[in-house]
């Protein structure tokens, strides 16, 4: 039997801390990509993005964010991974995953998974990906594609994370994140929210869920599902990353990205890009951000004071 734990928005007031301007320089960059990037992914040496508007995947090198390549996947891409050799691609309107070789972009491989995929994670072996018209997220096999199950979650998932052992699932129309044993797909619980929850990150010890809706991030501890604190960062949060110490949010109507340390709850940096931001990766050193109005993606990196 599932366990539900239920969010109580009033009893976490007071775990608000206002985001502020962070007057450390920065040098951003912009870098020309294909049409309507959506998400990234980072290799260890590059940045892949998604191109949803050419059925393209672009790799920028990340020292200096060189073109490296643009390479053909399927039908309106969107949600893309790493799996320590290839890249996997989730193609939301033919309702695949490419598989692409990370050293060359060649295809390896496409694979069907249902109408609408949406949200991708890796677990070391195998690459779970949502359907949003389904309601469930299947497994697939990284050696072969083959679907090893598929599993029902809430309703409309949107985002799939992976912390080390679980699998957790955001559902946009139900308000939920579930959570699954990897090994077997079996649900362990259910998290419940008063508003819709969107990317999902995970800092080794809390799962962090943005809400486009409420203008908020959500901290809840992964191993009870006990919410830790609800923190106001900017408009329209979507796309989540952990970069070993801070939590970064993609703010889409404040053209931005918001940051804050992942212990503390404390949103204190607060980056301006050139359009609407939709999500954000570090790569260790550099946040990159897909700009979907002019088709580039800007690198972020501190510069010193």
């Amino acid at each position: 039997m599932s366990v539900v734990f239920s969010l109580g928005l009033t009893s976490l007031a007071s775990s608000f801390v206002a985001a502020q301007q962070l007057d450390n320089p920065v040098l951003i960059e912009s870098f020309p990509v294909g049409n309507y990037p959506q998400r990234l992914a980072f290799d260890g040496a590059n940045v892949w993005v998604t191109n949803a508007g050419d059925d393209t995947v672009t790799k920028l090198r990340a020292s200096d964010g060189a073109n490296l390549g643009v390479f053909p996947v399927r039908s309106f891409p969107e949600c893309i991974t790493f799996d320590g050799t290839n890249i996997w691609v989730a193609n939301h309107l033919s309702g695949s995953l490419t598989k692409l070789r990370a050293s060359d972009g060649v295809t390896l491989g496409t694979f069907g998974v249902g109408d609408f995929p949406e949200g991708l994670a890796w677990d070391g072996a195998n690459v779970w990906v949502g359907q949003q018209n389904a309601n469930t997220v299947t497994k697939v096999r990284g050696s072969d594609g083959a679907v090893l199950g598929t599993f029902r979650v809430g309703l409309a998932p949107i985002a799939v994370l992976f912390d080390g052992t679980d699998i957790w699932v955001a559902s946009s129309l139900d308000y939920t994140v579930s959570k699954l044993r990897a090994s077997d797909g079996a649900q362990l619980g259910r998290v419940r929210f008063n508003s819709l929850p969107w990317g999902l990150a995970f800092d080794g010890i809390k799962v962090w869920v943005s809400s486009p809706t409420e203008n908020s991030i959500t901290a809840f501890r992964a191993s009870d599902g006990k919410i830790q604190g609800i923190f106001p960062v900017g408009l329209n949060p979507h796309g989540v990353t952990f970069d070993g110490a801070n939590i970064w949010v993609a703010c889409v109507y404040d053209e931005g990205v918001v940051g804050g340390r992942a212990r503390t709850g404390r949103f204190i940096n607060r980056f301006r890009v050139e359009d609407q931001a939709v999500d954000v990766i570090s790569d260790g050193i550099s946040l990159w951000v897909p700009i979907y109005g002019d088709n580039t993606v800007d690198k972020i990196t501190r510069t010193a004071p």
